[in-house]
């Protein structure tokens, strides 16, 4: 958090530092759900911009032959600088994201859930997939939000640096007998998901496409 706040406070004394009045609205969709930044300039061909993306998704599926339900949360803020090459429409991105994304998963009661061939009855099981709170982004791009002219195209092409998802799940058995049994088998079946699916999931690709309005 202390980097965080020594980034954001050079930002704005960057900001403090600019005498014009531009400021570009871009609207936006892509990978990280729907979105909006706000653009203001820091010093020639340089850009300051955040903003927020979010979605949700939910679907049912079936999991170890138990039926669940599954959520996705999309819910990010960029905070970027922006360098546009001799002010041209492409630009060089790089910045820090706040990044609340979460997928989360339930099950109804009564479900039968398998786990290392063994079937439990289960009352209720809940898990989830989150991510470190403050991620990384280096990207390219086009569109300059502070251009001559009122409307831009703008697109954005990056990797956020997720770092390591991080799963965690809790099951209830039926019969409190078999709490220690179902308890171990989804552990070693959580170890194993994080193991072959999720450790390599480290970056997240960025692509999104909308427009800019300049003020």
């Amino acid at each position: 958090m202390k980097r965080m706040r020594a980034m954001l406070a050079a930002v704005l004394v960057l900001l403090a530092g600019s005498a014009r009045a531009d400021v570009g609205v871009t609207l936006k969709a892509g990978t990280l759900g729907l979105g909006a930044d706000l653009t203001l300039p820091v010093v020639p061909d340089l850009n300051f911009r955040a903003g927020y993306n979010g979605a949700a998704l939910s679907r049912d599926i079936e999991l170890n032959e138990a039926e669940c339900e599954g959520k996705i949360r999309w819910s990010t803020i960029p905070i970027f600088l922006d360098w546009h090459p001799g002010g041209s429409d492409f630009r060089l991105s790089g910045g820090a994201v706040i990044n609340n994304n979460r997928v989360t998963l339930s099950a109804a009661p009564t479900q039968t859930f398998t786990l290392d061939g063994v079937d439990y009855s289960i009352t209720e099981m809940e898990g989830k997939i989150t991510f470190d709170r403050l991620a990384w982004y280096i990207g390219i791009g086009g569109g300059n939000a502070l251009a001559e002219g009122r409307i831009h195209v703008a697109f954005d092409l990056g990797v956020m640096f997720q770092g390591t998802p991080e799963a965690e799940a809790t099951a209830t058995a039926s019969v409190p007998a078999f709490q220690p049994y179902l308890d171990a088998d989804l552990q070693k079946e959580l170890n194993d998901f994080q193991k072959d699916d999720l450790d390599s999931f480290t970056m997240y690709p960025v692509l999104s496409v909308g427009f800019s309005l300049h003020f």
